[in-house]
């Protein structure tokens, strides 16, 4: 098959892109999955592999990592919460921290946004070029809703509120508007450029990993309902808001795994891309 002009979605005939990427630019040649770097030379063209370089395999395993542990321990953390009650406190450092890992990870999932963005146009930055591309949009939208959750789990390990008016103020209008933002997160990036761009190394996981992450938005969501303070200062439904947490903690951290690039200890230590098969 001939390399093929993707017009409209920053994808280039890869020897165009190559002619336009001279002085510096560092260009993305795409042909049936294949991605380089501006070392055409390092790549591994493989029909249907996505190659990256060693930078990004990295950012990416830590972009994974944040997202699968911080969602470990929001899982325990709903776990905790459920059976010990004696242990609220505990459960909401671990909700904290796993807020902060989240937050990290979204933190590299923009990193990697811009720079798939860079990698796939050459122009000037433009402000109308951004807010068209899904890729960026998404990862935005996903960090502003962890941070959040940071609000809210900070507030719940430092603070205590008895009114529950308060309490669903400082708490609950936090973990709502997180997870809203988290699944319209969610919802942007199932878009075919953004999937292209994010899971290039591992297509065929890609449909499932956008699923496990609208799915586990649903589920923070739901336990977000369930979390609303009521007038004796309860939760309106710990069981649910406690489940649901777990499993759309379980989901993440799914999808966080899913995403990880091929662990190539050969390559990496001769700087050479990564391919995932």
């Amino acid at each position: 098959h001939e390399p093929r002009e993707w017009l409209g979605q920053g994808v280039r005939n890869p020897a165009t892109a190559a002619a336009r990427g001279r002085g510096g630019t560092h260009a993305r040649q795409v042909h049936r999955g294949v991605r380089t770097a501006n070392r055409p030379d390092l790549a591994i063209a493989l029909p249907g592999h996505a190659v990256l370089d060693i930078h990004e395999t990295r950012t990416i395993r830590l972009q994974a990592f944040g997202f699968a542990v911080g969602s470990a321990l929001f899982a325990t953390g709903s776990l905790t919460s459920q059976f010990s009650l004696s242990s609220q406190a505990a459960a909401n450092v671990q909700l904290a921290i796993g807020a902060v890992l989240f937050t990290f990870g979204a933190a590299m999932q923009l990193w990697l946004s811009r720079l798939h963005q860079a990698q796939d146009d050459v122009r000037v930055w433009q402000l109308r070029t951004e807010v068209r591309n899904p890729d960026l949009i998404s990862s935005v939208v996903q960090l502003v809703g962890t941070l959040y959750f940071n609000v809210m789990t900070l507030r719940a390990v430092f603070e205590v509120y008895t009114d529950p008016v308060v309490a669903n103020h400082e708490i609950w209008r936090p973990d709502l508007i997180g997870s809203a933002l988290f699944l319209l997160s969610s919802a942007i990036a199932w878009a075919p450029v953004a999937r292209h761009r994010r899971h290039n190394h591992v297509w065929h996981r890609s449909l499932w990993i956008s699923r496990l992450n609208v799915a586990g938005s649903l589920a923070f969501g739901v336990a977000a309902l369930g979390s609303r303070y009521v007038v004796d200062g309860q939760l309106l439904n710990p069981p649910l808001a406690n489940w649901a947490t777990f499993v759309g903690a379980v989901l993440f951290c799914i999808a966080a795994v899913l995403i990880l690039p091929r662990w190539a200890a050969d390559s990496d230590e001769a700087g050479l891309p990564t391919a995932r098969t």
